[in-house]
């Protein structure tokens, strides 16, 4: 005999060196299924963490994504403006903005219209190429405006043609006084002041078109200020001492440019009798 102790009829199995002889079997049948459920919680803890490391990797590259196409949108607006775009304003909008002002006004047919600009008479044209054309108008503006602004009180005007100076020939300040030539001596009555208001003055009065007329050879005299179109005289870029209202010019009758000679109002045609410089 063997020592061990025989299992009883219904009863427990026999014991081997005091364990029961079937434990091993059981223990089996309860450890495959635990192993199998750690198994599948194991899959499914690593299902989860790679869907949370993917949305996380996709959220951190998509605010790269909008910031890199953010500089190139950034890098377009400068491009196409000259400048860095300002961090309220819309590229897009002020690149309308910056075209609708490079052609100008638009006209009642839709196309750009002209800007007058410079001298009376000289018409710049905006937004149809021709920049000469601009270019000239802003040039006599600003050679006219520099003539004007630098006139100062008690200047003598004379005249080209003749080196003698615009006086009022009762030489005192007398209403309806025709101008005349006369050499230069820096009498009252050959000193002129320009005024903001288009009128050059002398002794508390003004040159005039005599009977505000804008007829060729109307006397050009000393008259009470008035304020009238007759009044607003200029000298312009091209030296005509020029009526702004008619265009027309003070011009010295017959061309003369003996003492005496008398000033008329004339069309302008830049001949030397029209023509007159400050002293």
């Amino acid at each position: 005999m063997s020592g061990e102790t025989p299992a009883e009829p219904g009863g427990a199995p026999a014991l081997r060196g005091g364990a029961y002889e079937g434990e091993p079997e059981r223990n089996a049948r309860i450890s495959g299924p635990v192993v199998a459920a750690c198994v599948l919680v194991v899959l499914a803890l690593g299902a989860l963490s790679f869907l949370a490391f993917s949305g996380t990797s996709e959220t951190q590259a998509r605010p790269s994504g909008q910031s890199t196409v953010a500089s190139v949108g950034d890098l377009t607006a400068e491009g196409m403006l000259g400048g860095s775009a300002s961090a309220t304003s819309d590229p897009t909008a002020e690149r309308a903005g910056a075209k609708r002002s490079a052609r100008g006004p638009a006209g009642p047919n839709g196309t750009a219209t002209a800007r007058r600009t410079g001298a009376p008479g000289t018409v710049a044209s905006v937004g149809t190429g021709d920049v000469t054309g601009a270019s000239a108008g802003v040039t006599a503006e600003r050679s006219t405006s520099a003539t004007v602004s630098s006139v100062a009180a008690d200047r003598m005007i004379v005249g080209y043609g003749s080196s003698r100076c615009i006086e009022a020939a009762a030489r005192s300040g007398t209403d309806g006084s025709p101008l005349r030539l006369w050499d230069c001596g820096g009498d009252d009555w050959q000193k002129w002041v320009f005024r903001s208001d288009g009128s050059i003055r002398s002794m508390g009065l003004c040159m005039d078109v005599a009977e505000a007329s804008a007829t060729n050879g109307t006397t050009i005299q000393l008259a009470r200020c008035n304020g009238g179109w007759a009044q607003e005289f200029t000298l312009d870029g091209a030296h005509h001492l020029v009526n702004t209202r008619i265009a027309k010019c003070v011009d010295v009758t017959d061309a003369a440019t003996g003492n005496g000679a008398r000033l008329q109002l004339w069309d302008c045609a830049s001949t030397s009798n029209q023509k007159w410089y400050l002293r």
